[in-house]
This record gives structure tokens, C-alpha cells and sequence, in this order.
């Protein structure tokens, strides 16, 4: 959701690749690999380039592995990159229904730190609490599938279960929408989620993608954030 670098990827596997196998991680960008990779090889569990890339606002980044040999099941992976902003103070939060379909009658919230989302009807089973003060602003979100002719989903931040000016709607054969131009501040303590609305015309099943630009007012804080179902360890 804003422009930036990626770099400093750090990789760790639960279980050794094995000899004479590895495993490579590479940071893809809007679906083409790019220098940003390790690899992780024999008795080894865990790997990190520091190398860096250019990011900008829609880009969509994932991590793509591939193995060499027949590497030993691992069970699990965990990774994590550092995000530079271009802007002073700005760190990118992102998430999505993760396979999950989006209602296509229903009002339902979404936690905006994780990626596994519960897709329910309960606010406060999706919100996270701010752990610092700042800006939200930039915010941008893509569907698997469009709505369809004469039904449209709205996507909107809110605050202490109110909505904010921060908000786009997704219609008709489209997949994409931003809102750049409105932003809210958030104080520490209070709690935030994303909702998704659907029109009176039922819009098709759909998983969604999402991110938001957070702007600390203390340059070098962020959030490190988490909902509570769900906790899991992050390399830093």
C-alpha cells in the first residue's frame, strides 16, 4: 500500500532439508522472482539474504519456494522481511480471507495483521488492538472474483466499531479498488478492523486481498500486531 524496499529475508524450516537437499525461497513481485531469495540446504534449518528491492504502491508480493532433491517434510516455514518506507514512519499491514470466500449476503469483519481470518459477523472476534498512535491512510483491495453486473462490495476501516472515511467499493465486472485521498488517526488502545458490505444485489463468492499504510507519530514505531485466536512466532 505504499512504496518502499524489501529486504534482510530470513527463512527457518522446523525440519533440516537433508543431504545432498535444499529448499529456495524467493520473494516474488507482482508474480515475477526477483534477487531477493535464500536457500536453505543439508543440515541447515534456516537462511537469509540481505539483499533488497524496489516496491511500490499495488505491487503484490508473496514467497515462493522450490526445492532441490527431495528435501525432508518440514510441516511448517516461517519468514519475514523488513519494509522500508519511502515516507518517514510508514509500515505496511496486509491480509486476506485466505482461500476463504467473502459472504455474498452478509456483513462480515476482517482482522487486518493476520491471514487467517474467521470471516465472521462478530466485530470483535476480528479486531486488533492499536498499541501505538498514528495515521491510517492508503488503502487498497482486490477480489478473486468481481461482484458482478449490479452488485457491488464496499470495503471500509473502522475504528472502535465506527466506520471511517477510509473506504472503497468494488463494482460490477471490476476487481480492484483504492481510497488514497482519506485517511483517520487512530489512538493507542483502541481497535480496528476491515468490514466488508455487500449491495442489495448479491455479489459472487469471492476471496479478497487487502493493505493499509499505518504512519506512526513516533518515527520508528510500528504495531506488531495480532488478533487473539490466533498466535504465531515471527522471526525478527
Amino acid at each position: 500500500s505504499s512504496n518502499g524496499t524489501l529486504t534482510n529475508l530470513r527463512v527457518e524450516l522446523k525440519t533440516a532439508p537433508g543431504n545432498g537437499n535444499s529448499r529456495t525461497f524467493t520473494v516474488n513481485d507482482t508474480t515475477v522472482a526477483t534477487a531477493l531469495a535464500c536457500t536453505i540446504s543439508g543440515t541447515a534449518t534456516s537462511c537469509n539474504d540481505t539483499d533488497s528491492i524496489d516496491v511500490v504502491a499495488t505491487d503484490y508480493i508473496s514467497i515462493d519456494p522450490s526445492s532441490t532433491g527431495t528435501p525432508a517434510a518440514s510441516g511448517t516455514a516461517q519468514w519475514s522481511l523488513i519494509f522500508n518506507g519511502t515516507t518517514s514512519a510508514e509500515s505496511v499491514y496486509s491480509g486476506s480471507s485466505r482461500g476463504g470466500s467473502l459472504s455474498t449476503t452478509a456483513t462480515q469483519y476482517l482482522p487486518i495483521t493476520t491471514p487467517f481470518p474467521t470471516l465472521t459477523g462478530t466485530e470483535f472476534n476480528e479486531e486488533t488492538l492499536a498499541s501505538t498512535s498514528g495515521t491510517f491512510k492508503n488503502l487498497y483491495v482486490r477480489l478473486g472474483t468481481a461482484p458482478g453486473t449490479g452488485a457491488t462490495r464496499t470495503f471500509t476501516v473502522r475504528e472502535d466499531n465506527t466506520s471511517q472515511t477510509l473506504t472503497c467499493a468494488i463494482s460490477d465486472a471490476n476487481t480492484t479498488c483504492s481510497d488514497t485521498a482519506n485517511s483517520f488517526t487512530i489512538a493507542a488502545g483502541n481497535s480496528f478492523t476491515l468490514m466488508s458490505k455487500v449491495s442489495a444485489t448479491a455479489p459472487a463468492a469471492s476471496v479478497t486481498q487487502f493493505g493499509v499504510t499505518f504512519t506512526a507519530d513516533t518515527d520508528g514505531e510500528f504495531m506488531f500486531l495480532q488478533t487473539i485466536f490466533r498466535l504465531h512466532r515471527f522471526i525478527s
